[in-house]
């Protein structure tokens, strides 16, 4: 399984771009959200970083993809406690360290630059990651997707209605898309498969 590169640096976990420049055009939010991923893995005591993991890292960090998960009903406690339900828990706590990426993680952060590229984005955002991981047919993460009744375009109608909000909007907005046109409100799910 390939290694997205994640490192440690004075104690806590900063990723890098890999060989393949994966996380290159990542902004600091979604960069943080592989990070969060990773603790999330470990803390199931998982050796590898899935696309479970990613939604869990995507619903911890505070942004406008967390919001508009929680306002279509997804809560992270509750998609934890229905992972931990799905795939387990270990007691030995998992690796430390970089963990090896599954294909599909790594399939979904890929897919996350074509969504900030389709949305005219300069960089990649919390929000593609998080459309990356809907249009992605298979994993664990689709149970939970499942379990919540999530409707993908919902979630797309839910980004940009928060986008246009003024209370969300002009910080959410930048840090999640850092993009150079408003194509944003003409998203579409689109998948490379």
């Amino acid at each position: 399984m390939p290694s997205l590169g994640l490192h440690r640096s004075r104690g806590s976990p900063r990723p890098h771009c890999d060989a393949l420049g994966v996380l290159e055009r990542y902004t600091g939010r979604a960069r943080r959200v592989v990070e969060l991923a990773e603790e999330e893995a470990q803390g199931l005591g998982r050796n590898y970083l899935g696309c479970e993991h990613l939604l869990l890292g995507v619903l911890r960090e505070p942004d406008i993809a967390a919001l508009a998960m929680e306002a279509v009903g997804v809560k992270l406690d509750v998609a934890r406690a229905e992972l931990k339900r799905i795939v387990g828990w270990r007691h030995d706590g998992g690796e430390r360290g970089s963990l090896p990426v599954t294909p599909r993680a790594r399939r979904v952060l890929e897919d996350a630059q074509t969504q900030a590229t389709m949305a005219c984005a300069r960089a990649v955002g919390t929000a593609h990651v998080l459309l990356a991981l809907l249009v992605e047919p298979e994993g664990v993460h689709i149970a939970i997707f499942t379990k919540f009744g999530v409707d993908p375009q919902s979630v797309v109608d839910e980004l940009v209605r928060l986008e246009r909000d003024p209370k969300y909007g002009a910080a959410a907005g930048r840090a999640m898309m850092e993009r150079s046109s408003p194509a944003w409100q003409g998203a579409r799910l689109t998948s490379r498969r």
